[in-house]
């Protein structure tokens, strides 16, 4: 479709608590990201999210994300936070049409992987 055309129909405005809800689903789609523990979660400002917490600053048709994640252990860390800014700037482009300007990420938290189910117990110190 051409721009013109889009153009004719309107302007799109997403809100910007719509660009909110999405960069957080997007930083929780991404695998060995998990849940951050009660006690954290407590600690962190604003509203409560149990695997991520998410802020944005939005403007001029683009989107600053910070990103605050607990990893799964002994995940590569470096990798799993290169997957996290990978999707969640694929998807609010892709979404909201917006320029992502960049995906700030805070780890703040490792969490073991359950026990493999062969029955080998997970060492604990």
């Amino acid at each position: 479709m051409p721009v013109s055309e889009a153009a004719e129909r309107g302007a799109l405005h997403v809100a910007d608590k719509v660009v909110h809800k999405i960069a957080r689903q997007a930083a929780r789609e991404v695998a060995r990201t998990v849940e951050l523990p009660p006690r954290l979660v407590d600690r962190l400002p604003g509203r409560r999210a149990r695997s991520s917490r998410v802020d944005t600053v939005i403007g001029d048709g683009s989107v600053a994300v910070q990103v605050t994640i607990a990893v799964e252990y002994p995940s590569p860390v470096v990798e799993v936070t290169r997957e996290v800014r990978s999707h969640v700037t694929e998807v609010v482009t892709r979404t909201c049409d917006l320029r992502v300007t960049s995906v700030d990420i805070d780890v703040v938290h490792l969490r073991r992987a359950p026990a493999a189910r062969s029955g080998t117990p997970v060492r604990r110190r």
